[in-house]
């Protein structure tokens, strides 16, 4: 159930951080607390997080047989597009009712595949990875300071297996089920979700409680992953989180989210690797065979 936020509460989960006022230390002391924060006062030009969305829109509104053509083979590379999962022969349960489109930095080891049909997509999203490379080393400052860790996770970047994935939500229908994505822990070290099109993001806190983020059109939704809680012995629990269809219909939502994971070969706390760690969650999401 979500819990309804009281009129000018002495403190709420969702209270932002000004991450220019507050600084990245009071980012991962949040994030320490609650697994979640969100950041405002990020450094991301609201006009590049505007064009992203535009263009994704663009994107998915393409016949489907066109996004076909560049559709993302399922051996772990998540890259390109995704088409709208259903249940299949193997017994495999899509946990989201939405089409994806993913996109790597530029030079990375798995090419992108971007549509030809939306030629400034791609600029659109690499401009927004830039961006978001930024904040990212932020958080893993403030993940650094919160955590003693000494640099391990600003030192992860420029060498991590970041994705930046556009999802793109269906418009309702009389059958559709309440939740468009089912509640779920994400599987990397942490993830940066921007402003959606259409609210229907709910997180967890540590005592089950649900809350919807309200940030500005400015926010960013910073959560950790099961690679952070298992790298930091728990110290930092991983962040549940679902997108729910708000109570009246809104039709189709798009929204942004960036994934930050260490390369494969990165050995965690425990002793596995990335690679061992990601190999049945891929599988999991259908993002593997």
């Amino acid at each position: 159930m979500t819990v309804p936020l009281p009129p000018n509460p002495p403190f709420s989960p969702t209270d932002p951080v000004q991450l220019e006022r507050d600084g990245h230390v009071a980012l991962g002391a949040k994030l320490l607390q609650q697994s979640f924060a969100v950041i405002e006062e990020h450094g991301l030009n609201n006009s590049v997080i505007q064009a992203a969305i535009e263009m994704g829109l663009r994107t998915f509104a393409l016949p489907l047989e066109q996004k076909l053509r560049w559709a993302g083979p399922l051996d772990g590379s998540q890259r390109g597009y995704f088409p709208l999962q259903k249940p299949r022969a193997d017994g495999f349960l899509p946990t989201g009712q939405k089409e994806a489109w993913h996109v790597r930095r530029g030079g990375h080891r798995h090419e992108n595949l971007l549509p030809e049909e939306v030629p400034e997509f791609g600029e659109a999203a690499f401009a927004l990875i830039e961006g978001l490379d930024k904040l990212a080393r932020r958080v893993a400052l403030g993940l650094d300071a919160a955590l003693d860790t000494k640099g391990r996770y600003a030192s992860l970047l420029g060498s991590d297996d970041a994705v930046l994935r556009f999802n793109y939500y269906p418009a309702q229908t009389p059958t559709t089920s309440k939740e468009r994505f089912l509640a779920h822990c994400d599987f990397d070290l942490f993830t940066l979700l921007l402003g959606a099109s259409a609210p229907g993001l709910e997180v967890e806190d540590s005592q089950g409680n649900w809350w919807q983020p309200t940030p500005s059109s400015e926010g960013i939704v910073a959560i950790a992953g099961d690679l952070l809680a298992a790298d930091s012995h728990g110290r930092i629990r991983s962040c549940r989180h679902r997108v729910v269809h708000p109570p009246r219909k809104i039709g189709a939502r798009l929204s942004i989210v960036y994934f930050i994971a260490p390369e494969g070969s990165f050995k965690l706390a425990h002793g596995k690797t990335v690679d061992q760690e990601m190999e049945s969650r891929l599988r999991e999401g259908g993002y593997r065979k």
